[in-house]
């Protein structure tokens, strides 16, 4: 990577880039001195106070949206610590997963924060992995049959089979075996300006 653009992702502005930088990147351990001094600056945030806001509310898709940017930063339940795990399973209880086509892209989260473990994650996991397609895709779940048609056949879906990718790759990763308008706390950027999400993950693909 360009030192310029490294540096840019390190800068101390947006600790949430910096962290997953640091930990993904430049693969440190969490007892890395640059890691731990991140980790705190970001819990301290108010980018991370807009996430605990958004966790803490009676809205599924809130919570939902929180774990998604706790597991984007780079943090696992230890280091949120009492606030998340009566939050997550809450959210496990009054959802059973299914937020429409977000039930893997919740997964991949759960697994990226630590949960991956936890049995009724791990049951879900393999129900929901078990519903692979022929095409090696998953399918749309719309009840709409202008869209989803059960009497016609379809091929998979590509935004679920993607959500599905990439909890695979978080299951990978982890040495996993199968058996009103408000601010998000993820916020991904806007189309056409620079953005440091995107510069990331280009990176860590090459």
């Amino acid at each position: 990577m360009d030192r310029a653009i490294l540096a840019w992702l390190l800068s101390e502005d947006t600790p949430e880039v910096r962290l997953r930088t640091l930990k993904e990147y430049e693969k440190l351990p969490d007892d890395h001195e640059s890691v731990a001094a991140c980790k705190k600056s970001l819990l301290e945030s108010k980018v991370y106070e807009r996430g605990l806001k958004k966790l803490r509310t009676d809205k599924p898709w809130a919570k939902f949206d929180a774990l998604l940017a706790f597991a984007e930063w780079g943090l696992t339940r230890d280091d949120i610590g009492s606030d998340i795990d009566g939050e997550v399973f809450a959210l496990i209880k009054s959802t059973g997963f299914k937020l429409l086509c977000g039930e893997p892209l919740l997964l991949r989260n759960l697994v990226k924060l630590g949960y991956g473990q936890e049995d009724i994650v791990k049951n879900e996991i393999d129900l929901a992995l078990g519903k692979i397609k022929e095409d090696g895709g998953f399918g749309c779940i719309s009840t709409n049959k202008k869209i989803n048609d059960p009497r016609k056949p379809h091929k998979s879906c590509a935004r679920l089979t993607v959500e599905y990718l990439l909890l695979a790759a978080e299951l990978h990763l982890s040495g996993y075996k199968t058996a009103s308008k408000s601010v998000p706390a993820f916020k991904v950027g806007n189309v056409g300006e620079e953005n440091k999400w995107v510069t990331l993950y280009a990176s860590m693909a090459q």
